[in-house]
C-alpha cells in the first residue's frame, strides 16, 4: 500500500488561486453584461413570465444604478430600484390573478398576458430611467441641494410607480389594441381576499343599468 500525504499549505493555496481565478471570470461576465445593450423587452418576453424571479431576473439588469447621474449618488439610485422593486413585487399576485378574457381566442389571450407583462416592465424600466434626468434640472434652479431633491424624488417615484404600474390600467390598454372594433370596452377588475377573481363590463351595459336606475329613481320621486 502506497500512503500518500498531502500538503494541507498546497491545498489551501490551490483553493485561494482557484477561487481567484472565479472570481476574474465572473468580473469579466459581468463587465461584458454591463457594456453589452439590452435587447427590447418586447423580445425578450415571450411568453407571460411564470414567476416573480423570472420578473425580476428581466428587470434588475436594466435598472442598475450608474455613476456619473448629476445630483444623484448610486445609493439614490439603488433606492429607486427598491422602490421600483417592491412595487413590482407588490402587483405580482394581480398579474398571477388575471384570466382569459371571453372575447379572445386561446391565442389572443397568450398574447394578452404576455403584453401585459412587456408593458408592466417597461413602464418600470421608464420610470426608473426618467427619475435619473430629474436631478440635473432641478438643480438648475437652485431651490434645493441634491440631497433634498433626492429625498423629494424618492418619495415622488413611490407614488408615481404604484400609479403607473397598475395592473387593471396596464390591461385595459392591451386589451383595447387587441379589439380595435370594441372602442367601449371597459374592464373592472375586483380581487377578492380569498383567491380573487376579475370581471368585465363592457361600458354599453353599465351605460343601460345606469339608465335604469335614472328611470326607477324619477318614478320613486315623481
Amino acid at each position: 500500500a502506497v500512503s500518500t500525504v498531502t500538503n494541507p499549505q498546497r491545498l489551501t493555496c490551490l483553493s485561494i488561486c482557484a477561487a481567484t481565478t472565479m472570481k476574474s471570470s465572473v468580473e469579466e461576465d459581468t463587465e461584458e453584461t454591463e457594456h453589452r445593450p439590452m435587447s427590447p423587452v418586447d423580445e425578450t418576453v415571450v411568453k407571460a413570465p411564470r414567476t416573480l424571479d423570472d420578473v425580476l431576473h428581466i428587470l434588475l439588469p436594466r435598472i442598475q444604478p450608474q455613476k456619473g447621474i448629476p445630483g444623484l449618488t448610486v445609493e439614490d439610485q439603488q433606492t429607486f430600484v427598491d422602490i421600483l422593486v417592491g412595487e413590482v413585487s407588490g402587483y405580482w399576485s394581480d398579474i398571477k390573478r388575471q384570466v382569459d378574457h371571453p372575447s379572445l381566442t386561446q391565442v389572443q389571450n397568450r398574447e394578452l398576458h404576455r403584453r401585459v407583462a412587456v408593458d408592466f416592465l417597461s413602464m418600470a424600466i421608464d420610470l426608473f430611467n426618467s427619475y435619473l434626468t430629474k436631478p440635473a434640472s432641478l438643480l438648475e434652479r437652485h431651490v434645493y441641494d441634491s440631497v433634498a431633491n433626492a429625498t423629494r424624488l424618492k418619495a415622488k417615484l413611490a407614488v408615481e410607480a404604484h400609479k403607473r404600474l397598475s395592473v387593471a390600467s396596464i390591461r385595459r390598454q392591451v386589451l383595447a389594441s387587441l379589439q380595435p372594433n370594441a372602442t367601449n370596452v371597459k374592464i373592472v377588475t375586483r380581487i377578492g381576499a380569498a383567491g380573487g377573481t376579475s370581471k368585465e363590463i363592457t361600458s354599453d351595459e353599465s351605460k343601460r343599468k345606469q339608465a335604469v336606475a335614472r328611470e326607477v329613481k324619477d318614478v320613486c320621486y315623481s
